[in-house]
């Protein structure tokens, strides 16, 4: 077996270090957008509950609009 150049041996630990750190920022990266999305899940829920309650109120609203347009005056 022949013996690591001491050098290189440097260089590589300071590349592990930095990939290291690397890794340790992308997991807090991935942490805050996890979280995001957890609160965003209760948001899109609302909103498609609010935008079904308003195309049912307009299509009520417009059916009942044309029955009472059409009636004898």
């Amino acid at each position: 077996m022949s013996e690591i150049d001491p050098q290189d041996f440097g260089r590589l630990t300071a590349k592990v270090e930095m990939l290291e750190e690397q890794v340790a920022e992308m997991r807090a990266d991935l942490r805050a957008v996890r979280d995001m999305l957890n609160e965003a899940k209760g948001g899109w829920k609302l909103m498609l509950a609010v935008a079904g309650f308003a195309g049912t109120a307009g299509a009520l609203l417009s059916k009942f609009l044309v029955f009472f347009q059409s009636t004898p005056k």
